[in-house]
């Protein structure tokens, strides 16, 4: 559990199995070029400056625990190369969310989200991959760029769109 400042400025952070939760008394954290295992962005209200960019190989999870303002994570790029969960309220803010990598992923909501980051979604995956929906998923009036790679609604729907980009060359599927 991090509070206040975390900057990343030396040693090795255990990709398989390390676990960081920046929680609503963390102001500001600059991550490095480390790859992180599950990254969680959670707590009451409170703001957290992301400073570059956070790369997390496990679990990304964006869950405020209040409904009004909520958690928020401003500025950088999250780079979640594994499965994307937003629980709880989720997480609102201007960081960018692009779920990346050559595997296929999952992307999850809790019923009660009600925030999700400022500038939408982004999926770039590569190597046949994807990312596959396990709820319904409420995107909050948001983008959804699909760049590369598929994204399988498996049955569920994605919903509260504002833009949906479907790139050439890239594949959307409704029901698996």
């Amino acid at each position: 559990l991090l509070y206040g400042v975390y900057k990343k400025i030396g040693g090795t952070i255990s990709s398989g199995t390390s676990t960081v939760h920046f929680s609503s008394g963390t102001t500001s954290a600059e991550p490095g070029t480390d790859l992180y295992n599950d990254v969680r962005f959670n707590g009451p209200a409170s703001t957290i400056t992301l400073i570059g960019t956070i790369n997390v190989g496990g679990t990304t999870t964006l869950a405020s625990t209040t409904n009004s303002p909520g958690l928020s994570v401003n500025t950088g790029t999250i780079n979640a190369y594994g499965n994307v969960a937003y629980g709880n309220y989720g997480t609102s803010g201007s960081a960018i969310l692009r779920i990346v990598g050559a595997v296929t992923t999952d992307l999850s909501a809790a019923a009660s989200v009600r925030y999700t980051l400022v500038n939408g979604l982004t999926i770039e995956k590569t190597g046949g991959a994807g990312v596959n929906l396990t709820s319904n998923t409420d995107i909050s009036g948001r983008d959804v760029t699909l760049q590369s790679g598929t994204l399988n609604l498996m049955g569920f729907d994605l919903l509260d769109i504002d833009d949906l980009t479907v790139a050439a060359g890239t594949t959307l599927t409704c029901n698996g």
